[in-house]
């Protein structure tokens, strides 16, 4: 069986089988996230990409919420040439935080000349999934996965992406300025970093986000909110008056970012 998220309610619905496109069913029902029984795969309808999604091997990193395919990701992986304006990705993409990996998987097979590198915390349960995501999408020969600690980017060994990408990494306000910095050390010069996050996250941990990393030396080129069916746009907004829980978690907040002096 495959389950829906609500951060809503905290709860789960069942649904035997999974047709339609992913983003309907979510539009149907206002869950922000995907999750599957372990062992079991999830097929991303319309990249064709199959998922086994990760859980955790220590039980003390639960709360990193790999255990799920975001919303956020599963909208950018559909809309990358509209939201990113045509980044071409063409080089190195690094994905932040990458969970099942998604994101950073539909980037390799959209685009045939892209080098992947799928990133999350080093706990083996999560690391071990990724693998197995790589290979069962036979893309062994473009993406590799590497684990990464925000808090000690040195695994990357100061290799430096024309792109990076992160879905829902935001919600932990304690990690902005970690991955401020890892984002700062990653990034090749000119290279932009495309972040994608539900407002399930909260509106003024977004705004917190933008803060610190506009403190952190980072430049902010855009900040605008879609909606996550209907791909409607608006300006971001700190707060918006009258806003309801089941309405706030159909849309997301995109954030382009760069370095303008290494």
């Amino acid at each position: 069986m495959l389950q829906t998220r609500s951060m809503e309610e905290g709860e789960t619905t069942n649904y035997c089988e999974f047709f339609g496109e992913s983003l309907d069913l979510l539009f149907d029902h206002p869950q922000v996230a995907i999750t599957a029984p372990a062992g079991q795969q999830w097929t991303h309808e319309r990249s064709g990409i199959r998922l086994e999604i990760p859980r955790t091997k220590d039980d003390s990193n639960w709360a990193l919420q790999a255990d799920a395919v975001w919303l956020a990701s599963i909208y950018l992986s559909e809309r990358l040439l509209e939201v990113t304006e045509g980044e071409r990705f063409e080089g190195k993409t690094l994905e932040l935080g990458c969970g099942a990996g998604l994101l950073g998987l539909a980037i390799a097979t959209s685009h045939p000349h892209s080098r992947v590198v799928l990133s999350d915390y080093p706990d083996e349960g999560i690391i071990e999934t990724l693998q197995r995501n790589v290979a069962g999408n036979h893309l062994g020969h473009r993406v590799k996965v590497v684990p990464l600690d925000w808090n000690d980017p040195a695994t990357l060994h100061g290799e430096r992406f024309d792109t990076i990408v992160a879905a829902d990494t935001l919600w932990m306000s304690e990690l902005h300025s970690p991955l401020c910095e890892t984002l700062k050390m990653t990034m090749a010069t000119h290279a932009k970093a495309h972040i994608i996050a539900g407002l399930h996250t909260g509106r003024l941990t977004i705004q917190r986000f933008l803060e610190t990393a506009d403190k952190s030396g980072l430049t902010i080129l855009k900040v605008v909110e879609y909606h996550s069916v209907s791909g409607e746009h608006r300006d971001w907004t700190p707060e918006r008056e009258g806003e309801r829980r089941e309405v706030m978690n159909r849309w997301l907040v995109y954030i382009r970012l760069t370095v303008l002096s290494m």
